[in-house]
């Protein structure tokens, strides 16, 4: 009995602040530090996990390596590109790029028909391009990427030569210049993957270009 009058008070002051607007406060302080705490460690893991793919996004396209020249075999598809009465082609595409810059870049390219549409036919021409990569300088300042061929571009392609074979070597007949925007990444240490859309300008009427280039990046 003695001991319970001892607690009595003890008690009685637990409730009285608990129910006082100190007590209030109190609670509620505590379960704003606790959101406070949620909200600071779901805002650090988000932005963990976002580094973590982003340095994934650039070990697979080798974003900090530098690169100033890459030679390229690959399948390019044109699927919005006219040849004579025919939509669309597959060509086997050989080419070279260089930087002369960090933000510019030449490549050259000798393509081929892959598969032909008629018996003893094939197209072969040879472009001449140069590449301005416009975000280069900007992303080598803030160190997100190092200089090399793995951005974004704005290009123009000059056709240098073209021929169709059927039978007898023909001139082609192509754009006189292609105005290109483009998206183009490597994928690895051996792979690239290469896109552009645009416009080409020829003696008749512009035309929608379409380029899909996949290959080995050498």
């Amino acid at each position: 009995m003695r001991y319970l009058k001892s607690c009595f008070p003890i008690v009685i002051t637990y409730f009285c602040f608990q129910f006082s607007p100190f007590g209030s406060y109190a609670q509620k302080d505590t379960t704003k530090r606790d959101t406070i705490k949620k909200e600071y460690y779901e805002e650090n893991q988000a932005r963990a996990d976002y580094y973590k793919r982003k340095e994934k996004y650039d070990y697979v396209t080798r974003a900090k390596i530098e690169e100033l020249s890459m030679f390229k075999i690959g399948l390019t598809a044109t699927p919005l590109q006219f040849s004579k009465d025919r939509l669309g082609l597959i060509w086997l595409s050989i080419g070279y790029e260089k930087k002369i810059r960090p933000d510019f870049s030449i490549l050259g390219n000798l393509n081929a028909m892959l598969i032909p549409f008629y018996k003893d036919e094939a197209i072969f021409n040879l472009n001449l391009s140069g590449r301005y990569y416009y975000n280069m300088e900007e992303k080598i300042w803030e160190g997100k990427s190092a200089n090399n061929l793995s951005a974004n571009y704005v290009s123009a392609l000059i056709p240098l030569y073209g021929v169709i074979y059927t039978g007898g070597f023909n001139p082609g007949i192509y754009p006189l210049v292609e105005a290109l925007y483009g998206i183009q990444r490597r994928l690895g240490h051996l792979c690239y993957v290469d896109g552009n859309i645009g416009v080409g300008l020829s003696l008749n009427q512009p035309e929608i270009v379409l380029n899909l280039d996949f290959g080995l990046g050498l």
